[in-house]
C-alpha cells in the first residue's frame, strides 16, 4: 500500500489477503502508471517484524487515537482487523460479517492495514499478481533473480469482493 516516515522510523502499509478498492483506486488516480502489480508477503512477517495492526485506515483520527492512547500491536489489535465489533456505522444489523457474506480471510473493514516498521527483506516475497501476462512474465523474471524458495505470479485482471457496504480487490483464485 505505500510506505510513511514517522521522525526517523519508516513504516510500511500493508493489507491483510486483500487490497481496498477504495485507497487503490486514490493510489492509481495520480500517477500515469497504468500496470500495477500486487505482492505477496511470507505471512511471518506479522509476529516476526514489528507491526502495527490497525483495524481502519492509520490515517484516520479514530486510528491516530488508537496509536496515541492505546496498544495496537499483538494478537489482539490483529483480532481487532476481524472482529464485528467494526462494522460501517450505516450497518444498523447484529453481525456484519456474517449478514454481508465477509470470509473469514478478510479484514472487516478493506482500509485495515499492517504498518511494518523498516525495510521487509526481499526473501519475504513469496509470489505476486499481475494485471496483464506480458507485465507476470516480467515479474516472474525479476522475482527470479531473488534468493530463497521460487515464487509464482498470478496473472489476470483485478476482481472485486463488495457486501453492499464495502469492497475489497481480491483474486478469483482464492474466492
Amino acid at each position: 500500500m505505500g510506505v510513511e516516515n514517522i521522525g526517523d522510523e519508516q513504516l510500511i502499509s500493508l493489507s491483510i489477503s486483500a487490497a481496498s478498492q477504495k485507497i487503490f483506486t486514490a493510489k492509481t488516480k495520480y500517477t500515469a502508471e497504468e500496470d500495477w502489480v500486487i505482492l505477496f508477503l511470507d505471512p511471518s512477517i506479522l509476529w516476526t517484524y514489528d507491526c502495527r495492526f490497525c483495524f481502519c485506515n492509520a490515517a484516520t483520527k479514530e486510528m491516530q487515537y488508537y496509536q496515541k492512547n492505546r496498544y495496537i500491536g499483538g494478537p489482539w489489535a490483529l483480532d481487532r482487523m476481524f472482529s464485528d465489533e467494526m462494522s460501517p456505522p450505516s450497518f444498523k444489523g447484529t453481525s456484519y460479517r456474517k449478514t454481508t457474506g465477509i470470509p473469514t480471510f478478510l479484514t472487516t473493514d478493506p482500509c485495515a492495514e499492517v504498518q511494518v516498521f523498516g525495510r521487509i527483506a526481499p526473501e519475504d516475497i513469496i509470489g505476486a499478481w499481475a494485471c496483464r501476462l506480458d507485465l507476470a512474465e516480467a515479474v516472474q523474471i525479476m522475482l527470479n533473480d531473488l534468493s530463497g524458495q521460487e515464487r509464482d505470479v498470478l496473472s489476470g485482471e483485478f476482481s472485486n469482493f463488495f457486501n453492499g457496504f464495502s469492497e475489497w480487490i481480491i483474486s478469483e483464485s482464492i474466492m
